[in-house]
């Protein structure tokens, strides 16, 4: 199937589903961002300056050959169209990972991959240049005192200059917490820890910036964590709340491991949007941001093969 998308120019997709069949939607945005959301805060590594933000109203079952197209002059950052120079570029909801190719053209310009079965979003990337960092985990868990230490680890850093660490209560208002200088260049793990030490009640929220050594930076998924937490039971939770397409859901457990079904329904229970989601025993945040689902009520739920949490109500604006 053809979709004649495109913002300030044409920059059409082909999608070509052997697997499960589906309903697909794909919409243009004219830059790439860091955290793979719509915003105007600009990347490096890109090849060009497209993101194809790609939706499917089931997951899971999909085998997707993808075909993205590009115009001269939408390239970035020294492109000279080389054969295997470039490859796709996917945002997990962490990180822009590669992908690699199954073909690439100059005449048009385009770039296809085969076997695609995650979605939303994809650029085109130069090869070998996917991530200044790449983030094994955050994590944020309380202290005896009521304090809260923050921990992450990176499987890999390139030319990286130091880390931000924000909190908020609301998820929506942020400020710093603290700054730590990272490691330069590394292909080893490395462990990183900030404390905080506010004793707070409820939740709070933190997010962590990577900075580079040319000021660009990449933001990662915020985590959550409640120390005046009395129950062991499955909690879930969204922030914002109200909010646009782009949220987060957030899911504490001491019950539910491994993969899971997040799935949301609108108020007349017809499912609308369904995910999978690696689930891990305490504090989890998921990101939403590919819905596509018009203003109202909604209802999310997440479950594994055995364990089902309550429903939360989210409000799209």
């Amino acid at each position: 199937i053809l979709f004649p998308v495109g913002k300030s120019a044409y920059n059409p997709a082909v999608l070509t589903n052997s697997g499960v069949a589906d309903l697909f939607s794909i919409r243009v945005y004219d830059y790439v961002s860091p955290d793979g959301i719509e915003n105007a805060i600009q990347t490096s590594g890109q090849a060009v300056n497209r993101t194809w933000l790609i939706s499917e109203s089931v997951a899971g079952g999909s085998d997707v050959t993808l075909k993205m197209y590009w115009n001269a002059g939408e390239e970035v950052n020294g492109f000279v169209y080389s054969p295997g120079l470039m490859n796709v570029m996917h945002h997990n909801g962490s990180i822009w990972e590669e992908l690699g190719y199954t073909n690439q053209s100059d005449s048009p310009y385009f770039i296809e991959k085969s076997g695609i079965s995650s979605f939303s979003p994809f650029t085109i990337g130069f090869t070998g240049s996917a991530l200044p960092v790449e983030l094994v985990s955050f994590q944020a868990n309380c202290t005896e005192n009521n304090g809260i230490t923050l921990t992450w680890t990176t499987a890999s850093e390139h030319n990286t200059s130091h880390y931000v660490v924000e909190k908020s209560r609301d998820g929506i208002e942020w400020s710093v917490l603290g700054q730590t200088a990272a490691a330069g260049n590394s292909t080893q793990l490395l462990n990183y820890e900030m404390i905080d030490s506010e004793k707070t009640n409820g939740t709070t929220y933190y997010r962590l910036t990577q900075f580079d050594n040319d000021g660009v930076y990449e933001v990662f998924n915020p985590v959550s964590e409640n120390c005046n937490r009395t129950t062991s039971n499955n909690q879930i939770s969204t922030y914002p709340n109200p909010s646009d397409e782009s949220f987060y859901v957030s899911l504490f457990t001491e019950t539910m491991e491994g993969n899971g079904q997040l799935t949301i329904t609108d108020a007349s229970g017809r499912p609308v949007y369904s995910k999978t989601v690696n689930i891990q025993d305490g504090n989890n945040v998921f990101h939403i941001g590919d819905m596509n689902a018009a203003p109202g009520i909604y209802y999310i739920q997440i479950s594994t093969g055995t364990t089902i949490t309550d429903l939360v109500k989210h409000s799209l604006r």
